[in-house]
């Protein structure tokens, strides 16, 4: 699956909810180049773009996606 197809499913699947999950993405401004938000401060999805009230994250940076508690997306970091 890809991450649009994760976060998709958390948005529409009535098992899942989008406000618990975490989304982890590539960041290169933070100090560990990565950096996580919760699904709760999703403004909306758009192409390829995760939308805050302050930015707009690329579908393509997310490299985790947690779940109450579980990993359900994952893919190897970049390096």
């Amino acid at each position: 699956m890809t991450p649009k197809q994760v976060i998709d499913k958390l948005r529409w699947d009535p098992n899942y909810s989008l406000k618990d999950a975490e989304i982890w993405f590539w960041d290169r401004m933070a100090p560990t180049g990565e950096r996580g938000i919760r699904g709760s401060e999703i403004v909306a999805v758009e192409s390829g773009f995760l939308v805050l009230k302050t930015a707009r994250i690329p579908l393509y940076k997310i490299f985790k996606i947690v779940h109450r508690g579980e990993v359900i997306f994952e893919r190897g970091k970049k390096t």
